[in-house]
């Protein structure tokens, strides 16, 4: 599974068709005052772009999906697919207006919408197309106005490229990738069914989003800075220097101000060597993921000398197994332990598994909410993204629907994120890292090393 920013995909040249989810004006009865409070995180990142719209500074924040449909769609029939879609996802009809604070969320009920066409100028050089398609979701997918998504289609006599742009403030990395199932069954239904009207049919019911928000921030109103929890942070951040931990291996190098980050790609392990490594780590006392990050560790001591690893992780915050749904459920962890050099994979990973333990709960604490019990802003530079996608729905089809992730072009000078998808195809590592030659150096260095250890475990 790859997630890359558009400059690095191609897309067979065909009309390019831009689809509209329309809605009454915001100044409307239909839209309704709702009481639910935005969730911590989706409040922060929205007053944060409108601070830096004012110094003409704002990036994009959207996430995206691209999969394949058949070349001779029907209009009619995909449009109902989205207008559908949207209704079923409540967090898709609801807005949180951003010129106050508290922002003032409104939402419209079911059936409110419609969904119109937009054909621009026919665009035959490719390169052209995906800067013109990114060019769209930049200037049009964000959260300061409804809606905060836009679908595009590229067809040809072969197949039909869709492309799903959300705001990230509306969707997290699996609830982005529900949306070719969601997006096939329904177009089904719809083409073979003509009595069809309701999305609830066909699909199993969703939980809401704004409703977990309100949940989570009501949760939040009572955390104390005496708390537990928020004491381990505090901990934490104390022993990580006084602020979130920085990626382990020095990279002294310039970057280019304005220049997007660069990225890479690697398969790791295939399907058969990924479940003989996921045997190797559970037969330890672990999982994939404590087994990944003990490599991660032991690769930062043959490097560096380092005896311990840090880093951030992102967890689900559902208190119950994840449901459908389209919302942004993630929160931030950290996790610390030991690293000793002379220790084997067995002894390393058991101390990775004590690490991870208890994190879920911290994870359930919002970054801002924690900035502001202590008193000063935290951003975490380094992050390690673990996803175990084999059972999202639809999962089975992505080689044959060409199911890809893409996200927006990050231009910060700092950030190294990591992101670990385990398919049905075997196990990968996407990576994205400050725009330097000598970064793009150390980092492929770090998961050529990586990429080793993991194939030198016992059993493999």
């Amino acid at each position: 599974m790859k997630f890359s920013d558009m400059s690095s995909i191609t897309v067979p040249p065909g009309e390019l068709t831009l689809w509209h989810v329309r809605g009454p004006h915001i100044s409307d009865i239909r839209w309704i005052t709702d009481k639910r409070r935005a969730a911590l995180n989706q409040e922060s990142s929205i007053l944060d772009i409108v601070e830096a719209r004012k110094s003409g500074q704002a990036n994009p924040s959207w996430l995206a999906c691209r999969f394949s449909m058949a070349s001779d769609i029907n209009t009619d029939a995909f449009a109902k697919t989205i207008s559908a879609w949207t209704d079923r996802h409540e967090n898709l009809r609801t807005h949180l207006i951003s010129s106050g604070y508290p922002l003032q969320r409104v939402t419209l009920a079911e059936g409110n919408l419609k969904v119109e066409q937009e054909t621009p100028p026919h665009i035959s050089v490719r390169s052209q197309l995906i800067n013109y398609l990114e060019n769209r979701f930049d200037t049009e997918v964000g959260p300061l106005h409804w809606p905060g998504y836009l679908i595009a289609t590229v067809s040809n006599t072969h197949s039909t490229t869709v492309f799903v742009a959300i705001d990230h403030t509306l969707t997290d990395g699996y609830s982005i990738l529900e949306v070719p199932y969601e997006f096939h069954t329904l177009y089904t239904a719809f083409m073979t069914s003509s009595d069809m009207t309701s999305f609830k049919d066909i699909l199993p019911s969703v939980i809401s989003y704004p409703d977990f928000a309100e949940e989570e921030r009501a949760a939040a109103d009572m955390i104390h800075s005496d708390d537990e929890d928020i004491l381990r942070w505090k901990k934490f951040i104390l022993e990580s220097g006084g602020e979130l931990p920085k990626f382990p291996i020095p990279i002294d190098a310039s970057v280019i101000p304005g220049r997007a980050q660069f990225e890479d790609y690697v398969e790791l392990l295939d399907m058969k060597t990924a479940s003989l490594f996921g045997k190797a780590c559970r037969s330890a006392g672990g999982d994939i993921f404590s087994g990944l990050l003990t490599c991660m560790a032991s690769v930062t001591y043959q490097i560096t000398g380092a005896s311990e690893f840090r880093t951030m992780i992102p967890l689900h915050t559902h208190k119950n197994q994840r449901q459908s749904s389209m919302g942004w459920y993630v929160g931030m962890a950290p996790v610390s332990f030991q690293i000793d050099g002379d220790a084997d994979f067995e002894k390393t990973l058991s101390k990775a598994v004590c690490g991870l333990r208890g994190v879920k709960n911290l994870a359930r604490i919002p970054i801002p909410k924690l900035s502001e019990l202590l008193k000063q802003p935290l951003r975490d530079p380094f992050m390690v993204s673990f996803m175990d996608l084999r059972r999202v729905a639809g999962s089975a089809n992505w080689t044959e629907w060409q199911t890809s992730t893409l996200r927006c072009r990050s231009f910060d000078p700092y950030e190294i994120c990591f992101w670990f998808f385990l398919t049905r195809n075997g196990l990968f590592v996407n990576y994205r890292y400050p725009a330097s030659e000598v970064a793009k150096a150390v980092l492929s260095d770090f998961v050529t090393r990586i990429k080793a250890m993991t194939l030198s475990i016992p059993d493999l």
